[in-house]
């Protein structure tokens, strides 16, 4: 971004009042101003190859760690444990997006959770969630989007103080 174009960014983003757009809740702290929020593709795919990834491997390795629990968990216990490892793992997508973005971190980490829930929906019968109970899919669902946005905001708050 050029000095002029930046100073014009920074300029309109000051003459916000009431309406100022830096206060909403997607905009990230680095940005200079909401309205310069771009969204990087490349960037999204490996967030959500990578939230994917370290999902699957949880999920597919989940009956090793399941010897090492205590015996008195039950299974919803340790489902829940899974869901939550799942869900770290989409935090851990939409940092990685928001750093390779360089901007618009929380944007991008709320695309990476988009597609992540989206992706999850159409696997869904090849995963076999039909043998889950029904508020494993309906937690993992829910809280993907948050999840990936949280990521890209948490991003965007190491780079505010970097």
């Amino acid at each position: 971004m050029s000095g002029a174009s930046r100073w014009r960014n920074i300029t309109w983003c000051s003459t916000l009042q009431n309406h100022d757009l830096r206060s909403s809740p997607l905009a990230d702290p680095g940005d200079v101003c909401a309205r310069t929020a771009r969204l990087n593709p490349r960037a999204v795919f490996f967030g959500v190859l990578l939230d994917h990834v370290g999902t699957f491997s949880l999920g597919a390795s989940f009956p090793v760690f399941a010897s090492f629990l205590p015996p008195a968990l039950d299974s919803d216990a340790s489902l829940f444990l899974l869901a939550v490892a799942g869900l770290l793992c989409t935090v851990l997508g939409g940092y990685v997006a928001a750093r390779m973005a360089k901007q618009s971190g929380t944007l991008n980490g709320l695309a990476v959770g988009i597609v992540a829930v989206s992706v999850g929906i159409l696997s869904q019968r090849g995963v076999g969630f039909a043998e889950l109970p029904d508020w494993y899919p309906a937690l993992a669902f829910s809280l993907a989007v948050p999840a990936g946005a949280l990521g890209g905001w948490l991003a965007g708050l190491r780079r505010i103080r970097a």
